[in-house]
């Protein structure tokens, strides 16, 4: 029979392994079988990593490959690295161990990960598949200055993808509407972030699907602001795709602070539209709250009361 993952980590216990007591207790966990299903850590006090034993710690725990031996790293199946690598509550040990990995496809989704760091991102960003630095342009984490940096990218993918990113900056994107290809020049001109001068030069463009869209957009230019709530990078995407977003502490025209706003773009009416408010006003609930108070007249004639 084989040797498995509890049999060894009892075997360290009967030894006295203080380390894994101590781990043991911090996990509140009063068996092994216990232990192994809550910490990731299980596989650290194994000297000698079998590579089914290693299999049967990341099975238990994604996070379990960052104490996997580089020489086992490679032969741990990737379906379970691909999970580990797109998973939002990976590590950032793990999640750094897989941007080095030998899978493209494991690197393509360390890069998508919203958890990847701006360092993570930096070096994935010059990786030589293209898919990997594909996804990094599009990563709302990737700082301005690698995005500029992958605006330069020969590939028009690349380009678009950097286009389209709401955190690429102006001047990136004037650069791209400059010397890229027509349909870079399209993804430019939809982004809240390309300047008016910008926009007004894609106007004037020859290409008429590009001069077409960008007519489009100076019309539907999304605000910063509505009303008083600023728009994120991600509400702002949302909107542009004809998606809803909810607001917080929205203030009206007439002062009322509305807790919770849903709102979305229309596009043909070239507005922002409200779509429902899930509670009262602050100062319609005031009032309400006043008139329950308010003593009941009684009318001169008759018992009714008003």
């Amino acid at each position: 029979m084989k040797t498995t993952l509890e049999q060894l980590l009892a075997a360290e216990l009967s030894a006295g392994n203080a380390p894994l007591k101590d781990a043991m207790a911090d996990a509140e966990a009063n068996t092994i079988a216990d232990f192994i299903q809550k910490s990731p850590k299980a596989l650290s006090f194994i000297k000698e990593q079998a590579l089914e034993i290693c299999i049967e710690a990341v099975r238990q725990h994604k996070d379990a490959l960052q104490f996997v031996s580089e020489q086992n790293v490679k032969h741990i199946p990737v379906f379970l690295r691909l999970e580990a690598a797109e998973s939002p509550n990976v590590s950032h040990k793990t999640l750094d161990m897989l941007t080095k990995d030998e899978s493209e496809a494991v690197r393509m989704k360390a890069a998508s990960n919203p958890q990847a760091s701006s360092t993570m991102l930096e070096k994935l960003g010059q990786d030589k598949a293209l898919g990997v630095r594909w996804r990094v342009a599009e990563n709302l984490n990737t700082p301005p200055a690698l995005l500029n940096e992958l605006a330069k990218d020969e590939n028009i993918s690349i380009q678009a993808r950097v286009a389209q990113n709401p955190n690429t900056p102006s001047d990136t994107l004037a650069l791209l509407a400059k010397g890229s290809s027509d349909i870079v020049c399209m993804v430019v001109a939809e982004n809240p972030n390309t300047s008016p001068k910008v926009l007004a030069a894609l106007v004037s463009s020859q290409d008429k699907m590009v001069s077409s869209v960008a007519s489009r957009a100076v019309k539907a230019k999304i605000p910063n602001k509505i009303g008083n709530v600023d728009i994120t990078p991600e509400q702002r995407q949302a909107l542009q795709e004809g998606k809803s977003v909810t607001l917080s502490g929205l203030v009206d025209k007439a002062g009322n602070v509305h807790n919770t706003v849903h709102v979305a773009f229309d596009k043909e009416a070239n507005k922002i539209k409200l779509l429902q408010e899930r509670s009262t006003p602050k100062s319609k609930q005031n009032q309400a709250t006043a008139r329950e108070k308010r003593p009941q007249k009684q009318a001169r004639k008759g018992g009714m009361t008003m």
